[in-house]
């Protein structure tokens, strides 16, 4: 199941320009597809929205906060 939510808070801890570009989005989704409770996912940070699948919505906003993307 595929669930969209609003970001509203990035904790980004590797990036000094602080701009959420494309490459952080693309890290943090293959952080969170490596964790196993997201089966597919695309971040987009300057929009600030998440589109995220898998079979427990509880684990994969679990997984979003565990990668410091709090989303509601």
């Amino acid at each position: 199941m595929e669930f969209n939510y609003p970001i509203t808070y990035l904790k980004c801890q590797s990036c000094d320009a602080k701009n959420h570009c494309r490459q952080c989005a693309e890290e943090a989704e293959a952080a969170l597809l490596r964790g196993g409770a997201v089966e597919s996912v695309h971040l987009d940070f300057q929009l600030k929205t998440a589109a995220v699948a898998g079979a427990d919505e509880d684990a994969l906003l679990d997984a979003l906060d565990a990668a410091g993307i709090f989303a509601d």
